[in-house]
């Protein structure tokens, strides 16, 4: 399959991959990543998947937010805790934040933005299935944080 659940999980450094999506990035130098993983945070995953899910994240920063980006990769209570930051509009407010209703945007929002929300959907499908799981919060001073806690391989 395309997001490659067919395949086996398998170890994934998340911090070697962060930084190959952002040296790939067009806006790299507007990322920054940061954290007390940095040297290596191993989970099982489905390497394609992920690599997809976290895609379609720093993409959606990129075209609906400002820089500076920021990733957030730590151990928190006995989990791999990766955010991505930004310095954008954020959610509607009064709307719980799931990729549910962050697909969901309004028409004229979606029209504004060129797209309707499907990378959020597809990077929560991969992430569930790699055991992993996506909130969004309004960060206090403007932007979203996107979290993700994975377990530990």
């Amino acid at each position: 399959m395309r997001d490659g659940s067919d395949q086996p999980q398998q170890p994934v450094d998340l911090s070697s991959l962060l930084a190959e999506l952002i040296n790939q990035s067009t806006r790299q130098s507007e990322w920054r990543l940061q954290g007390n993983l940095l040297d290596s945070a191993w989970v099982l995953a489905l390497p394609v998947g992920l690599k997809r899910a976290l895609q379609n994240l720093m993409s959606n920063a990129e075209t609906h937010a400002q820089a500076p980006f920021e990733i957030v990769l730590a151990r928190h209570q006995g989990r791999i805790s990766l955010r991505i930051l930004d310095r954008g509009p954020g959610m509607i407010v009064g709307r719980a934040i799931t990729a549910e209703t962050a697909a969901a945007p309004t028409e004229a929002s979606a029209r504004k933005s060129m797209g309707y929300g499907l990378g959020l959907s597809i990077a929560e499908r991969a992430l569930h299935l790699d055991g992993a799981t996506l909130s969004m919060v309004n960060r206090n001073d403007g932007g979203l944080e996107v979290c993700m806690s994975f377990g530990e391989r």
